[in-house]
């Protein structure tokens, strides 16, 4: 049974994500409708991939009878809105990361798809990554005995959209945009564990956005990570974990690697062929993540046992010290 979605914004993560879903079954997945601000955008988007449907603004895209699932690709200060508005018209979201700016909107968010009980994921791809699941099922054995130590850095320069970045009305800044894999991941790794302390430094632009950000999270069982993101700093971009009987490493860039580095050697992952052209590097794996919500919609699952919404939670109250600690505030902290 195929699940029919609706694309909500004609941006450059949403044609990513189109393509990356035409490397999936047809009889599982099909793009119905797509929708943006601008009609002729979203028209272009349309006819450019073979999309039915188009609509100028969000709530022809809502009411479409159609339209199963939304994606939602917009910038970070419309998630909370969007999600809202296709959570009441009982629409299953997968929605962009950051979920939400802060801890208060994702608590709203998970308010409003459990009262109307459909699915809802934060589109955290590299957690459905096969390297990842792989790196997941090491942990599981506990073929790196006891973990002791996390090692996470994250930092791209100079980045395709640095307006956007730089902005604090859009929400941007290291932490939010690229902080928010490597808090991922380390949380993942740690079972989702709130930490016990979290400490962080870091720098800000003109106009008070994180343009890098250091953490140090330490957690019970004498567990440490270190986290580093930036978007003025090209940094290493690998993601290791130490433990008591050897080490698991996603290889840079650990958010889109289709390799494992274990004790024993390098583990290869490959990602699905496809010829079309995509904005941000391994964004065909975007597959794995829409893969993954079919199958929990088919299960009559409301939330992803991979990436819990309470997870989410976990890390949003992360990103939120963490800004805290910077002095880093949004319109939408107030």
């Amino acid at each position: 049974m195929e699940l029919k979605w609706g694309i909500l914004s004609a941006g450059k993560i949403s044609n990513d994500f189109v393509s990356a879903i035409k490397t999936l079954p047809s009889a599982e997945h099909q793009v119905v409708a797509v929708a943006a601000r601008d009609k002729k955008s979203a028209q272009e988007f349309a006819i450019f991939h073979t999309i039915p449907k188009f609509y100028g603004g969000y709530q022809g895209l809502f009411t479409d009878e159609e339209v199963q699932i939304v994606y939602i690709g917009v910038t970070n200060p419309q998630h909370l809105e969007c999600v809202r508005q296709a959570l009441i018209h009982k629409k299953h979201v997968l929605c962009e990361k950051p979920l939400g700016i802060n801890c208060r909107e994702v608590e709203e968010m998970i308010t409003i798809a459990r009262a109307n009980k459909v699915f809802f994921m934060e589109a955290l791809w590299s957690r459905f990554l096969p390297s990842t699941t792989a790196l997941r099922e090491e942990l599981i054995k506990g073929s790196i005995g006891e973990i002791r130590y996390i090692q996470a850095e994250i930092g791209i320069h100079p980045l395709p959209m640095p307006t956007r970045l730089s902005d604090p009305d859009l929400g941007g800044g290291s932490i939010l945009d690229l902080g928010v894999y490597a808090v991922n991941i380390v949380s993942m790794v740690m079972g989702n564990k709130r930490p016990s302390k979290i400490y962080v430094a870091g720098s800000r632009n003109d106009k008070g956005v994180d343009e890098s950000a250091y953490f140090t999270l330490e957690y019970p069982g004498d567990v440490v990570a270190q986290l580093a993101c930036s978007v003025v700093v090209e940094m290493g971009n690998a993601l290791s974990v130490y433990g008591s009987k050897g080490f698991l490493r996603l290889v840079a860039p650990f958010a889109a690697t289709e390799e494992l580095e274990t004790s024993d050697g390098v583990r290869e992952f490959p990602f699905p062929p496809s010829d079309a052209k995509f904005n941000f590097r391994g964004s065909v794996a975007l597959c794995y993540e829409a893969a993954h919500c079919r199958e929990c919609i088919m299960q009559g699952k409301i939330e992803s046992p991979i990436m819990p919404l309470e997870d989410s939670l976990v890390v949003c109250g992360i990103l939120d010290e963490a800004r805290k600690q910077l002095g880093v505030k949004f319109p939408q902290d107030i």
